[in-house]
């Protein structure tokens, strides 16, 4: 499994997260309405290979976001601007936590570039199960600290000093992705120099232990 894929399943989220910082408010609602449309797309492009989860989930979310934001006056659009983030990535690291006793959601992903007889493999499974419960706390870690830092400037305003806002908001959130994205590499064997093991990946071509 590539990490890019994951980026571009993420991309809804990246484009909500930066846009509500950038456009505020009065216009949290359109850019909730945008994600949606953008999950959408993403869903539908990739339905060949089968309903993806995150993006899925991403649809919905962002699609109820945009109702309270757009339909619920500016209490609506003040809750969406400093929580919908947070709300968004917690509900989704649930999601991906929940797949993780299911199908794990890293599944759909892998098997874009495995072949259809390796799928039950055992290491195949495992290795998936692995990397979706990675991802799972990722998520999580990243919604429950944007969730603080929407609470933070509501307690504060702009009172809360500048490191604690900066980390909460965006220092912790990209700390747990390079972690994330670290432990992709090391679980599927990616960026393993020349002198190492030449087999194909773990995350790549899975076999069973003989």
């Amino acid at each position: 499994m590539k990490a890019k894929n994951l980026v571009l399943a993420f991309s809804p989220l990246i484009v909500f997260t930066l846009s509500g910082r950038l456009l505020g408010a009065p216009m949290i609602g359109w850019a909730a309405l945008v994600s949606a449309g953008l999950a959408l797309v993403i869903l539908v492009a990739g339905l060949r290979d089968g309903i993806k989860l995150v993006t899925a989930v991403s649809m919905i979310v962002f699609g109820a976001l945009a109702a309270l934001a757009l339909l619920g006056g500016s209490g609506g659009a003040g809750i969406v601007a400093q929580f919908g983030s947070g709300i968004c990535a917690l509900l989704l690291g649930l999601a991906m936590l929940v797949s993780t006793v299911t199908v794990p959601f890293t599944v759909s992903y892998a098997r874009a570039s495995v072949p259809r007889e390796h799928w039950e493999s055992p290491t195949f499974k495992a290795v998936n199960a692995r990397l979706s419960l990675v991802w799972a706390g990722v998520v999580i870690g990243i919604g429950l600290s944007r969730l603080a830092y929407g609470g933070l400037i509501v307690a504060t305003g702009e009172q809360a000093g500048p490191v604690l806002r900066l980390g909460l908001g965006w220092g912790v959130p990209i700390a747990l992705v390079l972690v994330g994205l670290r432990s992709t590499k090391r679980l599927t064997g990616d960026g393993r120099s020349d002198a190492q093991d030449r087999r194909p990946p773990v995350g790549t071509l899975p076999l069973d232990p003989s």
